[in-house]
């Protein structure tokens, strides 16, 4: 990490931190989210496959739990797909397409960029879902969760305004 990196990273910390002590409590679950999609984005770089065999790959290990999990609801009377409503099996046959194009291009994207920059634009995602809960939906933000906001929006464009600047 360069000097900038190195300032984003802890303005970004540092933001969240805050935001915590003033909370009382840990983010938890956000910062189990980040860790398991900064360690997913790790392993994609480093296994270096192309694209499409790395969604294949990723299929194959997940098939059987997701067949198991689908089996034990169907059993259970609670599955939905293939049953009597044909808009909820359709959607679920759409939701492959819509979940597998992203992840095509996460990892084209991987194989191109480094990890510390692909950490980086993984905010845009979590940004325009505050922007949309708050904006679209109404929903309430503490002043904590702000000054976290800021904070971390900040470190971003320190970072993206610094690229390619002497280190």
């Amino acid at each position: 990490m360069d000097r900038w990196t190195s300032w984003a990273v802890g303005i970004a910390a540092t933001g969240v931190a805050v935001a915590s002590i003033i909370m009382g409590a840990l983010p938890w679950i956000s910062l189990a989210l980040a860790t398991s999609f900064g360690l997913y984005g790790l392993v994609k770089k480093k296994a270096g496959l192309e694209p499409l065999a790395g969604l294949a790959a990723e299929t194959l290990i997940a098939s059987p739990f997701a067949l198991a999990f689908l089996l034990a609801r169907g059993a259970a009377g609670a599955g939905s797909f293939g049953g009597p409503d044909t808009v909820a099996t359709v959607m679920l046959l759409l939701a492959g397409i819509v979940t597998a194009v992203p992840l095509l291009f996460f990892a084209a994207a991987a194989n191109r960029i480094t990890l510390t920059r692909m950490g980086f634009i993984q905010y845009v995602s979590p940004t325009l879902q505050f922007g949309l809960g708050v904006f679209a939906f109404g929903e309430g933000v503490s002043p904590p969760m702000i000054a976290a906001f800021v904070a971390v929006i900040g470190a971003v464009a320190l970072y993206a305004f610094t690229r390619g600047r002497p280190r």
